[in-house]
């Protein structure tokens, strides 16, 4: 809410939408590095989501980054991976 894209620009929302930086740390919300978990919650907030949440193209770019949200990171192995590694190495506790 805090930079100048307007609600009404649905492209320009779209691409901010694709490339935000968010991260969840220990119940905490970071937008780019800042904490915004209790701005978010905010009447103004909640506001202006709803405006752009009846976006089509916001929608969409949003429901790419949920996607996003659900690969892992490129260092952890594939169950794949793991189930070779168990199966070469009873011994161990996999699971």
């Amino acid at each position: 809410m805090k930079e100048a894209t307007r609600l009404d620009d649905e492209a320009a929302l779209a691409r901010r939408a694709l490339h935000l930086h968010v991260s969840f740390e220990g119940g905490e919300i970071f937008l780019f590095g800042q904490r915004v978990t209790d701005a978010i919650r905010s009447e103004e907030c909640g506001i202006g989501a709803s405006r752009v949440a009846a976006l089509p193209a916001v929608r969409a770019a949003l429901l790419e980054r949920q996607r996003a949200f659900r690969t892992p990171p490129a260092w952890l192995p594939k169950a794949a991976t793991w189930a070779r590694w168990c199966s070469r190495t009873p011994s161990s506790r996999c699971f």
